[in-house]
């Protein structure tokens, strides 16, 4: 389920890095305290290698739970988001960029039935999201974020919610904020809409939408609904989504599985291929990915807009499988070991990509080499449907 604001559980990302490097130089600490003693036994180093651990882990995959923030409350809501939004700022950077954001703050009228706005909405651009919902503004900038309206909604009761409108720039990258981390959907506010507890998000057009209920609202989920019913009224009509999600093959393609982006941290968050960038991904490629069968097979469709830069891509993917890939077959496992614990062989042992045009088309994790090959041809033939 979306979160109202991504933040991590408990503290703050930048919180949680200051705790990973605390640890880091306690264990380094504690290594010379023992080395001056006279000696590390072999349990000492156990546990200093535990300390250790965690802080790399915690550095490199730093769990996001998904939290509802209004004006004085903060609550907790079920699923994650990590990595991505922990280590964005070192990954992308806080960059200024010009806003537009007049015409966006008039979006959100005075009056939603017996709700009124407070004066002085919040708006945030490409450089402060960074302060407003710390590393995970990374989230948004990955792609054409423009700003964020941030408003308070009171009523006659004294009840309130807090509304925040973001410009994601198109429509497309509004669907792909959106279906980030979606479980679940349905129809009837926006183009789409998701909710959960006292929160309900939703898409339109080129605005992302999400809606909060404080603690104290008798009645939160009737309260968002009538809220985001009143926003979505003032917003263009719904928009699109991304014509590649219609080049996913449908035959086995899992529910509300389509994830679409345009970086290669964005990818190793819904699927971690590998530290290189070795898909050349940059905010100039459009990319679209699906979970099949039980979920564990990937297919993977990028547009680069050229169809040079499609090649020498394939190359660039198959070199690094050569590279790296460990056949099941040649393999031995080790006492104790299952054959889906070998080098992580089971993630390269079956795979197909392909060109068609300017598009790569990569499935990875298959069940069987027959599996994988058919979603690639499979995706090559509804390119050609689609013209492109």
């Amino acid at each position: 389920m979306h979160s109202f604001l991504f933040e991590v559980q408990g503290v703050t990302a930048h919180t949680c890095g200051f705790v990973c490097l605390v640890t880091f130089l306690a264990a380094i600490a504690v290594t010379v305290a023992l080395a001056m003693r006279g000696g590390v036994s072999l349990w000492n180093m156990v546990a200093i290698a535990f300390m250790i651990t965690i802080a790399s882990e915690e550095m490199a995959r730093l769990r996001f739970v998904m939290v509802e923030r209004t004006s004085h409350t903060r609550r907790k809501l079920k699923g994650g988001l990590w990595a991505i939004a922990a280590v964005g700022p070192l990954l992308f950077g806080c960059s200024v960029s010009e806003t537009h954001t007049v015409d966006t703050a008039l979006l959100l009228p005075q009056n939603l039935g017996d709700w009124v706005k407070e004066p002085d909405p919040v708006i945030y651009d490409r450089k402060t999201i960074c302060d407003y919902i710390n590393g995970a503004g990374e989230v948004y900038r990955s792609y054409a974020f423009d700003n964020v309206i941030v408003a308070r909604y009171g009523n006659s009761e004294g009840l309130a919610v807090t509304v925040e409108l973001f410009d994601m720039g198109n429509s497309a990258d509004a669907f792909g904020v959106y279906s980030y981390a979606r479980e679940q959907e349905e129809t009837g506010i926006g183009t789409a809409f998701e909710r959960g507890g006292s929160i309900l998000c939703f898409w339109q057009d080129r605005f992302y939408v999400c809606v909060a209920a404080e603690q104290l609202d008798p009645d939160p989920a009737a309260i968002i609904e009538e809220v985001a019913r009143g926003v979505s009224q003032g917003l263009p009509e719904a928009g699109t989504r991304p014509s590649m999600v219609d080049m996913l093959p449908t035959e086995g393609l899992r529910p509300l599985s389509e994830r679409f982006f345009h970086l290669h941290q964005t990818l190793n968050y819904h699927f971690y291929l590998v530290k290189e960038n070795v898909l050349n991904l940059s905010p100039q490629t459009n990319a679209i990915l699906g979970r099949y069968g039980s979920g564990s097979t990937i297919l993977l469709i990028i547009d680069y807009g050229d169809e040079g830069e499609a090649s020498e891509s394939l190359v660039s993917f198959r070199q690094f499988v050569a590279r790296n890939r460990v056949s099941a077959e040649t393999h031995k496992p080790q006492e104790g070991e299952t054959d889906r614990q070998t080098l992580g062989t089971e993630k390269w042992k079956y795979i197909s990509s392909a060109q068609q045009g300017r598009f790569l088309l990569v499935a990875l994790n298959g069940e069987d080499a027959t599996a994988v090959e058919a979603l690639t041809k499979a995706a090559s033939r509804n390119i050609l449907v689609a013209g492109n």
